[in-house]
């Protein structure tokens, strides 16, 4: 969640309100993941998709430990 101390009221109901919906999709992909029984996918070598899952999620969902933290200090206005 969005740690910030920002004296702009529009900026903190933005926070507020993107950190919420973040709390929604992380309870949307967990009833996803629990209805998931197996996953099997043709693979050209063992591994190959939850390899490819991994690499595409690491690059552009989850990206490095603090990276966001770190982008943030940049950051010099509220919107």
């Amino acid at each position: 969640m969005w740690q910030g101390g920002s004296k702009n009221d529009k900026a903190k109901q933005i926070f507020q309100y993107l950190a919420k919906e973040e709390e929604e999709h992380a309870k949307e992909f967990e009833k996803i993941l629990s209805g998931i029984e197996s996953c099997e996918p043709p693979e050209v070598y063992p591994g190959e998709y939850f390899a490819y899952l991994k690499a595409l999620s690491e690059g552009y969902v989850f990206t490095k430990e603090k990276k966001g933290e770190e982008i943030a200090q940049k950051v010099n206005n509220d919107i």
